[in-house]
């Protein structure tokens, strides 16, 4: 547990002397043009240079790190024409080439995944955060940081697509988007089943047409697990005939969700409903992280019927830190100190709570004289 507490307050200190540095400029989303402050780019390089060599530096910390280990050892020496094509190969091929040409010690091949993943995600933060801080503080203290810690295929995926999403605001030019899909596609398949709902998160959220969308999921939701057998076989014809297998006993994926989970997911979702007018004064780049934490949530609920459901909820949960360290300004100014000590504290309690129980992360071991 030190480790992750020495992660998240290392954190803090690079934002908060980044923040002393920070510079005013125009932020564009669309049409939606608001200028803010920004923390110089080597405050980005440092948090995501923090995080990287923590992510590369663990020893099976993370139930999937053995098999990430013997993938990379696997694929030294492999033909990289023989990849092409297989099961997310973008992953594999990555993999192959960082082994074969650049680095063969797994410590420097995850030095180099992992400076994608989380430069993926913090520039992103960088730019459409008002409190870059707050932002970062919660991505660690809602433990997305460890995310990559187990399922790093479709964490990457998940943060290319949320890296991406700007693309979507610039007009007559989705098909850019479509390209970043596609190659999200290549390093996890489920990419392709969320990316519609990228696009959706463009709509204005609380209106008639993202309320119709939202209640088609969930009516969707309802009649999923009817559907299933006809899921199975498309994902079968489309080639995909491992994740057919993995998940096609509907009975075996049934385990539900933990019920706290779903409470911490709605949490944010309830409070962007009533507080809106605010949070969209204050940043007007807001409409599509509300978005992404709606569907976060109904992925959430999702699982309660079908457990691995609520694994799509990876793609969206990384516009919880913008969203949540936005909350702030719903309060008067003479109380966004407290504001921001009460929603940090909580979700420091939250990461206490869950890393105890998550996947294996806890001791942290270090691959130092390991490898």
């Amino acid at each position: 547990m030190a480790i992750y507490i020495v992660i998240l307050f290392a954190t803090m200190l690079i934002c908060l002397f980044g923040k002393e540095y920070s510079v005013e400029r125009e932020i564009c989303l669309g049409y939606n043009v608001q200028r803010r402050k920004v923390v110089p780019v080597v405050i980005a390089l440092l948090v995501c240079a923090l995080f990287t060599f923590f992510y590369a530096a663990r020893w099976y910390v993370g139930t999937d790190f053995g098999a990430y280990l013997l993938i990379f050892n696997t694929r030294l020496g492999v033909s990289l024409r023989d990849i092409v094509g297989t099961r997310d190969w973008g992953f594999y091929l990555l993999t192959a080439i960082i082994g074969n040409y650049i680095v063969t010690d797994f410590f420097l091949y995850s030095v180099i995944m992992g400076a994608i993943i989380y430069s993926l995600v913090i520039f992103t933060y960088r730019k459409y955060t008002t409190d870059f801080l707050m932002t970062c503080a919660l991505y660690v203290s809602m433990c997305l940081y460890t995310a990559a810690f187990n399922g790093t295929r479709q964490t990457f995926a998940a943060a290319i697509l949320f890296a991406g999403f700007p693309l979507l605001f610039e007009r007559k030019k989705w098909w850019r988007y479509a390209v970043v899909i596609a190659i999200a596609f290549t390093f996890h398949s489920t990419a392709l089943m969320v990316a519609p709902f990228f696009i959706f998160c463009k709509l204005k959220p609380w209106k008639k047409p993202f309320i119709f969308i939202c209640a088609f999921l969930v009516l969707l939701i309802a009649i999923l697990p009817g559907l299933w057998t006809t899921i199975i076989d498309a994902l079968d014809s489309i080639g995909q005939d491992k994740l057919a297998e993995d998940y096609g006993d509907i009975t075996q994926l049934r385990a539900g969700v933990n019920v706290l989970r779903i409470l911490v997911a709605a949490f944010p979702v309830v409070i962007s409903f009533v507080y809106y007018p605010n949070l969209a004064r204050e940043n007007k780049h807001i409409d599509f992280f509300i978005n992404m934490a709606v569907f976060n949530l109904l992925f959430m609920i999702c699982g309660m019927r079908i457990t691995v459901l609520a694994r799509f909820s990876m793609y969206f949960n990384l516009a919880l830190p913008v969203l949540v360290s936005e909350f702030v300004d719903i309060f008067e100014k003479k109380s966004k100190g407290f504001a921001k000590i009460l929603i940090w504290s909580t979700y420091f309690l939250h990461m206490i709570v869950l890393l105890p129980n998550d996947s294996h992360l806890i001791p942290y071991r270090f691959i130092f004289g390991h490898i």
